[in-house]
This record gives C-alpha cells, sequence and structure tokens, in this order.
C-alpha cells in the first residue's frame, strides 16, 4: 500500500514559482534539418523537473485514481475552472490535480506547462502550504 501524499516536497515551490525568474522550460523541437521533421516537445527545466519528482516523491500521483475515466475528468475540469475550487481543495482533491496532470502530460505534451502558465500549478502549491500551515 502506498503511503498517504507528503506536502513537505511541495512547499518550496511557493517561493519558486513566486521568483520572476523562474522558468518552467521552454518548447523545443519542430523544426526540419535535412529533410526529416521533428515534432516539437517540451523541455523541462532542472525547476521544471525538480517540481516533477517532487511531485512523485511526496506520493502525489495516485495509482487508484483512474484519471481517463469521465467522472475524474470532469472532477479534473472543475477544479481547474471553478474559481475558489483549488483554493478550498482538499488533500484528496490535490491529489486527483496532480496525478492527472503529471500523467496528463506523457500523452499530452505542454499539459504541465500549460498549468504553470494559467496559474494552475502555483495555486495548488499555495493550498498546499496553507494546509501546511493548518496541520
Amino acid at each position: 500500500m502506498q503511503p498517504p501524499p507528503d506536502m513537505a516536497p511541495l512547499l518550496a515551490y511557493g517561493a519558486v514559482f513566486a521568483d520572476p525568474d523562474f522558468t518552467f522550460g521552454a518548447w523545443s523541437g519542430g523544426g526540419t534539418e535535412a529533410g526529416v521533421m521533428q515534432s516539437p516537445y517540451y523541455a523541462f527545466s532542472e525547476g521544471g523537473l525538480g517540481f516533477i519528482e517532487a511531485v512523485v516523491s511526496g506520493n502525489w500521483v495516485r495509482p487508484e485514481i483512474d484519471w481517463l475515466s469521465d467522472g475524474f475528468r470532469q472532477r479534473y475540469q472543475h477544479m481547474i475552472t471553478t474559481p475558489m475550487a483549488i483554493e478550498t481543495a482538499s488533500q484528496d482533491d490535490m491529489a486527483h490535480l496532480l496525478t492527472t496532470l503529471v500523467r496528463g502530460d506523457r500523452f499530452n505534451e505542454g499539459m504541465l506547462a500549460q498549468a504553470f502558465n494559467d496559474g494552475t500549478l502555483a495555486r495548488i502549491v499555495a493550498r498546499a502550504v496553507a494546509l501546511a500551515e493548518r496541520g
């Protein structure tokens, strides 16, 4: 049985994501060389890879979450589109969000990048900080 999610690995990313010089990564590839086309891909920065490692090592990516099912997709959409949903999320809600984002990025290149760019990851980390402070 997998241990419960751990807030600690996420907490440092509040300050990291607030740094205006921080980059999560950048799009690369997509060019043609010697007649061979390369598909574009998202190359994570060291900090971006560190965040993914913090999510994984903190047990936020849960094997029991069926993130592809209609119910979980609807839950994810609700969480990212409803004002204050992330800011009031439970630890279970956060695990669903992070599982969907990390697993989804493997099939939908740039999903994590979009979540960083639109502030979703910062909101998740802020919620982790708030929950940790509450104890």
